[in-house]
């Protein structure tokens, strides 16, 4: 796996996919974001969040912090919209990327049977099924492989 920094840069010079970023997030946003749900972020994932907030790369949407209610999708976002219809995630897991099909690419906050911490899951809202799929060993190899295959 590539460093923070340097999969962030590889991020950030991207000149064939269209990028949209809602901007650098602060530490005590995201400090007051995982107090509020119960979690920490894995440390790639806060990494991205802290640079870029959220936003998109081509068809790759990413949910993050950093807009107001109204805007780009954020995790308060889907996370209220999800609470409302009785689909909240288990703790440990974080939706972080629509992936079109009513499923999401989430992040696993803590470690969860044989996975480990960071790992890329996909998530079904309301599924009783106890298989994992697993879509990235952490979130910025996901994130690298999906940009790559654009």
């Amino acid at each position: 796996m590539k460093t923070n920094s340097n999969w962030l840069e590889d991020i950030t010079i991207q000149k064939t996919l269209k990028c949209r970023f809602a901007g650098a997030v602060q530490e005590k946003d995201i400090v007051t974001f995982e107090k509020a749900y119960g979690i920490t972020l894995p440390a790639d994932y806060r990494a991205f969040v802290q640079k870029f907030g959220c936003g998109s790369i081509g068809h790759i949407e990413i949910l993050g912090l950093g807009v107001e209610p109204v805007g780009m999708p954020s995790l308060p976002w889907l996370l209220k919209d999800l609470k409302s219809l009785g689909t909240m995630p288990p703790v440990e897991i974080l939706p972080v990327s629509p992936l079109g099909d009513g499923t999401y690419a989430a992040v696993l906050c803590k470690p969860k049977s044989a996975f480990s911490e960071g790992t890329v899951v996909r998530w079904t809202p309301n599924s009783k099924s106890s298989r994992v799929e697993v879509l990235g060993s952490s979130f910025s190899s996901y994130l690298l492989v999906k940009l790559h295959d654009s």
